[in-house]
């Protein structure tokens, strides 16, 4: 106990914060894990759940002050420097030994990993606008200029595609360019297959157009010769066009409550179709009455594209007066 009191003052007293309390100075001498760990999660305010087998002694030297998200990425590194890793759950993130995340499958494609990227050519600092919108929402992209390093922190799918692109763009300036083509009606992945199929008979050693989609933006990012970008973009400008005019799209609905046979009914009405052939009543109650709820709501919300009233059902005939 005496132990852990005395890290922690030590830890405590190298980590200063910095003047404006928005950065951190880490450097921590033989510090404990656990101890690093509670150091991290006040900073953070992660809730951490530690395994008793997380030890070890680490040192930590930084010449710069840090921000308490690049701190944690520091921490993450360190553990997958020591055998151990993070593996979300719920509310808290568990410190575990990486085999046994490994062998429970903590390593599936939606779990958050730490990869330190060092790049050769490029440019660290240059890098991280292009790749951060490739990351999600949570993701992070983190340069560390005095060794010319990335490190990405996003679930272990994104991490693999951006470990891919930056072995393209790890070049000299002089042979690679990379732009970023926000499109707004063609799917990004499709056009991407597209550019790939167009671009297949250039590519030489691995080293020809590579047309990435981020499907939650609908961006591609190109990456190829100055010739191979420009032209790609000019593709993509001509295929990422409008639909014309009365083009028929084909749009699946999976349906959570409706009756689909019933909905149909409601919806041809209201576009003016044939309605479909009456189908057969079903022994349960809860259809019927949730299809009279499904045509109220879409009666009360109809807006006849000019803010006309639904259409009414047409009278019945009147009957023949007797003379």
């Amino acid at each position: 106990m005496r132990r852990v009191v005395a890290g922690l003052l030590v830890l405590l007293a190298a980590a200063v914060r910095g003047a404006d309390d928005a950065t951190i100075a880490l450097n921590f001498q033989e510090v404990e894990l656990p101890v690093l760990a509670k150091f991290v999660s006040e900073v953070t305010g992660r809730n951490f759940i530690v395994d008793d087998r997380v030890r070890g002694k680490v040192t930590i030297l930084s010449p710069t002050r840090i921000t308490a998200d690049e701190a944690y990425v520091v921490f993450q590194s360190v553990l997958q420097v020591k055998g151990f890793t993070t593996v979300p759950s719920g509310k808290f993130v568990k410190i575990v030994p990486a085999r046994d995340a490994l062998a429970a499958g903590a390593h599936a494609a939606d779990e958050v990993v730490t990869r330190i990227l060092p790049l050769r050519h490029a440019d660290a600092g240059a890098l991280v606008p292009v790749l951060q919108p490739l990351v999600s929402k949570d993701g992070l992209v983190t340069p560390y200029p005095a060794t010319n390093t990335l490190v990405v922190v996003d679930a272990a799918a994104n991490v693999e595609r951006v470990a891919g692109l930056l072995h393209d763009l790890d070049a000299p300036s002089s042979e690679r360019a990379v732009e970023m083509v926000a499109l707004r009606f063609a799917p990004a992945d499709e056009l991407a297959l597209r550019l790939r199929e167009a671009f297949a008979g250039e590519t030489q050693g691995g080293r020809g157009l590579r047309a990435i989609p981020d499907p939650r933006t609908n961006t591609l990012v190109l990456v190829g010769s100055a010739d191979e970008v420009r032209r790609a973009r000019a593709v993509a400008a001509r295929l990422d066009a409008a639909p014309p005019p009365g083009a028929t799209r084909v749009n699946v609905y999976p349906l959570r409550y409706a009756d689909a046979p019933s909905l149909v009914r409601v919806l041809s009405q209201l576009v003016g179709g044939p309605a479909p052939p009456p189908v057969e009543a079903r022994p349960h109650g809860s259809s019927l009455a949730r299809s009279r709820m499904v045509r109220t709501e879409m009666a009360a919300g109809y807006d006849g594209g000019l803010g006309a009233p639904p259409p009414a059902a047409a009278p019945p005939p009147a009957e023949a007066q007797p003379a």
